[in-house]
């Protein structure tokens, strides 16, 4: 403290972490802070940027692995990256279109055992890889299996890729453990090391264990697997349960960590009629051990999930334990359970707390996710809720997912962000806490564990019902087929136990399956499709030859003018269509013709061939024949749809619909920021400084174009150029932008601005316009002396007043006091607004009450962001919002009994987020502006004077929902009927759009 220097670490670092099959991982650290000791003095680094180069990076090299260790793994962890658009975009991130791998490990005492498991698997989609302990080239060590694993990692390729799951059959003493290294003084046993390739802490494959010591205990695990995949349950009544429990412990920081997950779990849970979910809080549920365990065992429950104190036996406290497991009766009722907590997955005692919930015959539960060592409160609360900052209440954050968010995805997440089995849930959670930087993340890869099938999907809720329109036939000889189902289902097709085919369906729920396999003969093909909480459809498909020609066409790919295979087809560039032609008939067919027609987005340069005669059973190569272009402002990443028509004699004629993956440039505006460069506090003649970012989003480079502002309101003026370059973009790449207006307002009441911001390159481009900007904020002082200014809600029983005692308030004369309630009661404020940009909501608020008991609670869409109790003097608040639409609320509650202090809060001085009403991709211009509004502020009516005949009214509220549309568009609003606070008159005539601000106050 001596130092007269800025101390803190470096601006920006790069600590690299490992390689997680095909993908290198590095995490990016921002230090934006350093102290000055002896001056006193903080430095803040506000806005920055940082390139990231790759030095002697391989190029071919990383496409190469890219391609051979295409697992699930590399396709899930690409939406976790914040370059995950450079180099992974040479492997489509699309829905899987071939059959899942996985590898099985095993003693041979297993191995008749495992068949059933095993036949299911490969009917379900899955490629079976046996391994079995003692094996030539295996042998028996942990070393030895270790290295015959890591070169089947090795000996992968394009079309056999890697696995996607490691499934290790046996207790320690069939397949040996290794010990884990990050803490040697008390190593624990780890399977991480089966599933890592290339020498870090990063599994390469999703992975668990059938933890058996018996054939006996063996079978009862791959029973209840079957039996809950196949959805054979008795009773599926259970499936509609959760439980949710946060163990006893009252020391900091287990109450907060402990019930901030169970209140973030719950959000996900208690909205969906389908589920009925049970919560137990710390430290209450201590007192509920009976009351926990009855209901486990006689009600059932789908999915359970306990954080707090456990050893090696069980949950602590409340309390359930391997005793407790062993006399459980929930037969046929089998919970997937998640236990954040300590040794509860120590999987080299005898039987530890997982082990006994997964090898119990009937019941019990289907899988452990658990620790073979000792978890932390901060980490198990990353692990959960994302990399969060510790809350009770955790919001959600789209940058920062924890494993809750990538199982449910209730927010819209994109379908690589979903982790639905039970080895990604546990990788879910092990990403968050490495994304946090924690000191314990090489730690927490080695110790948490999954008993149980990694590809098995958990029930949560009582399941949704699969679309089937499955085919009723199918040719002998053909080698692929479509199938409509759900989005994202997958379908498999086997006959008599092996694999034929599978594929994912795409986001609109075709599903095209090239066959692996031209073994099927007449018959019947099994069909199974399954889903994320989904019941499976397990139905068959008629195997038939025709008696007639019939033409097919399969093993479609696409190529470029270097004859390099492609799957996603650039815009404005050529490639050849190349696919296999077959009769899969017994009758030969003559004269037979293929033609391609153009579609609204493609166009066929070739589109026409004469084959002529194709034999009884035959099959030939087309390759080189037909030539596509996708045009361009075709939509990025959109399936473009095409027609085959195959014509021959006697008036054979059949239709073919085939699809495209466009790769197109996405041209964004995004990141907008207004700042005023002031020398005066009425703002009058300063420069508006508007800043934003244009974002390629695509997967394909950009052309060059421009960038613009115009459409201005009337009080702003040019201060220099309209428009500026914009080079090209490469994809996720971005170009930062600045324009300057000068505010000169007619005015002092014209505060509200108005632009159109855009930026075009060739057909690819993004514009919008924002009206109704209050350029100096949307700040409530309450100096009105009232709420009329903003839609304020303040219904309770006793309101919040204004407090005109100039002594209470931060600024001026005027504050908001919470109500005077008396005990066991609560007064409630809110208000509704729209941010237009990613903000923050900022306000002081003075607190004089009886500490821990009276509370105030401050919400941001009925999700607790601050609680608050005692004396606390005024101190600014600020939250972060996202763009769009929020309800803010403040909400001051009493206990039951004594009071503190003035039994009161006040706030003052509330900085709303940046609001307005935006409109995209609008061609407006400003030459209507002579209109006037009066009166303003307004009571029960509104003149809009100079108003043309042809021009269209219409008022939105603060939310910008539309209120109110004049009939015969009347120049007189009647506004009577509506509540005070800030409205926005939308006048249009033909291309051209103005918006003011009008206020309601009564």
């Amino acid at each position: 403290y001596s130092s007269n220097a800025f101390l803190g670490n470096d601006l920006v670092r790069v600590e690299q972490l490992g390689f997680m099959s095909s993908m290198r991982l590095a995490r990016l650290v921002i230090s934006p802070i350093k102290y000055n000791p002896v001056k006193n003095v903080i430095e803040i680094v506000r806005s920055f940027e940082v390139t990231i180069k790759f030095v002697n990076a391989d190029i071919k090299a990383t496409i190469n692995a890219k391609r051979i260790y295409n697992n699930q793994q590399s396709s899930f962890l690409k939406s976790k990256l914040l370059n995950s658009k450079n180099i992974s975009s040479t492997v489509s991130d699309s829905p899987l279109n071939r059959p899942l791998k996985m590898i099985v490990v095993s003693d041979p005492m297993f191995e008749a055992t495992l068949q059933p498991f095993i036949k299911w698997k490969r009917e379900k989609g899955i490629e079976i890889v046996e391994v079995y302990k003692g094996d030539v080239g295996v042998g028996t060590t942990n070393s030895s299996i270790k290295a015959y694993l890591k070169s089947l990692w090795d000996s992968s390729t394009e079309e056999s890729p890697a696995a996607d799951y490691l499934l290790i059959c046996g207790d320690v003493q069939q397949i040996p453990t290794f010990s884990a290294v990050t803490n040697p003084q008390d190593p624990a046993p780890t399977d991480l090391y089966y599933a890592e390739y290339t020498g870090d802490f990063l599994p390469d494959i999703f992975y668990g264990r059938f933890s058996a010591q018996t054939v006996q205990q063996m079978e009862n695990i791959i029973n209840k697997v079957i039996t809950y995949e196949q959805f054979l349950f008795q009773d599926t009544a259970f499936l509609k349960k959760t439980l949710l429990v946060a163990g006893k412990e009252t020391s900091a920081p287990a109450p907060t960590c402990g019930n901030g997950q169970v209140n973030y779990a719950k959000q996900f849970l208690q909205n969906n009629p389908s589920i009925d979910t049970l919560i137990y809080y710390n430290p209450a549920s201590g007192n509920y051990s009976t009351q926990i365990r009855d209901s486990i065992s006689q009600k059932g429950f789908s999915y359970i999930n306990y954080t707090a104190h456990c050893d090696e036996s069980g949950w602590s406290s409340p309390s359930l334990t391997t005793s407790s497991i062993n006399v459980l009766a929930n037969y046929g009722k089998f919970p997937m359970f998640i236990n954040n907590c300590c040794l509860s997955n120590k999987f080299d005692e005898y039987e530890c707390f997982g082990e006994a919930i997964l090898r119990a015959n009937n019941r019990a539960g289907i899988g452990a996710i658990g620790g073979s060592n000792y978890t932390y409160w901060y980490e198990d609360f990353y692990w959960s809720v994302g990399s969060k900052s510790l809350n009770l209440n955790p919001v959600y954050d789209s940058n920062n997912l924890g494993a809750y968010d990538r199982f449910f995805h209730n927010y819209n997440e994109p379908f690589n962000k979903w982790y639905i089995t039970s080895g990604q849930i546990m990788q879910a959670g092990n990403l968050s806490v490495e994304q946090y930087g924690s000191d314990l993340s090489n730690y927490y890869w080695e110790i948490y564990h999954l008993m149980g099938d990694p590809s098995l999907m958990p029930y949560v809720g009582l399941p949704r019902t699969i679309i089937n329109n499955i085919p009723d036939t199918i040719a002998l000889g053909s080698s692929n087929t479509q199938i409509q189902t759900d989005a994202y289902a997958f379908v498999a097709l086997s006959q008599n136990g092996v694999l034929i085919g599978a594929s994912q369906a795409d986001e609109n729920g075709l599903a095209y399956i090239n066959f692996i396999s031209q073994t099927y003969q007449s018959g019947y093909l099994k069909v199974v499709i399954t889903n994320q909480f989904s019941k499976p459809i397990i139905d068959s498909i008629a195997v038939t030859t025709p008696n007639y020609p019939l033409i097919n066409i399969s093993d479609i790919k696409y190529t470029n003018n270097q004859s390099q295979e492609v799957t996603l087809l650039n815009n404005n560039e050529e490639y050849y269509v190349n696919f296999t032609l077959s009769n899969l008939g017994i009758v030969s067919i003559d004269s037979v013709d293929l033609s391609i027609f153009n579609s609204d987005n493609l166009i066929f340069l070739d589109s026409n061939e004469y084959i002529g005669n194709v034999g009884a059973l035959s099959n030939q190569q087309i390759q080189n024949r037909f030539k596509v272009k996708v045009i361009d402002g075709v939509e990025d990443k959109s399936s473009l749809g095409y027609n085959v028509k195959i014509q021959g004699e006697n008036n054979y004629l059949s239709n073919k619909v085939f699809s495209a993956k466009a790769s197109c440039p996405n041209i964004v505006v995004e990141n907008l920021s207004i700042t005023i460069d002031t020398a005066n506090s009425s703002f009058v003649g300063d420069e508006v400084i508007i800043r934003f970012d244009v974002k390629n989003k695509g997967n394909n480079i950009s052309d060059a174009g421009n960038v613009f502002i115009n459409n201005i309101s009337s009080n702003l003026t040019y201060v220099s150029n309209d428009s500026l370059l914009l080079n090209p973009l490469t994809p996720n790449a971005y170009s930062s932008y600045e324009f300057r207006l000068n505010f000169n307002p007619e005015n002092q009441q014209n505060d509200i601005i108005g632009f159109r911001l855009g930026a075009i390159a060739n057909l690819y481009g993004n514009a919008k316009r924002y009206d109704s900007i209050p350029i100096i904020g949307n700040i409530e002082t309450f100096e009105t002396g009232n709420l009329n200014s903003f839609t304020w809600e303040n219904i309770s029983a006793i309101p919040w007043v204004i407090d005109n005692n100039p002594n209470n308030s931060y600024r001026g004369s005027y504050s908001l006091k919470s109500g005077s309630i008396s005990n066991n009661s609560k007064t409630t404020l809110s208000v509704n607004f729209t941010s237009i940009i990613n903000d923050s909501i900022v306000f002081y608020m003075r607190t004089s009450t009886e500490q821990n008991y009276d509370v105030l609670r401050f919400y941001i869409d009925n999700i607790i962001v601050l609680e608050t109790t005692g004396e606390i003097p005024w101190k600014r608040y600020t939250f972060s919002v996202n763009q769009g639409e929020h309800n803010f609320k403040w909400e001051y509650e009493k206990d039951y009994s004594q009071s503190g202090g003035s039994d009161a809060i006040w706030i003052d001085n509330v900085d709303f987020p940046l609001n307005g009403i935006v409109l995209s991709n609008n061609n407006l211009s400003n030459n209507i502006d002579n209109i006037i509004v009066y009166p303003n502020p307004a009571q029960d009516f509104l003149i809009v004077s100079n108003l043309d005949k042809d021009s269209t009214i219409k008022l939105f509220d603060s939310l910008g929902r539309l209120v109110f549309i004049p009939k015969n568009n009347d120049n007189t609003i009647n506004t009577s009927g509506l509540k005070n606070g800030v409205y926005y008159l939308s006048i249009v005539k033909d291309n051209s759009n103005i918006t003011k601000k009008i206020i309601i106050s009564k």
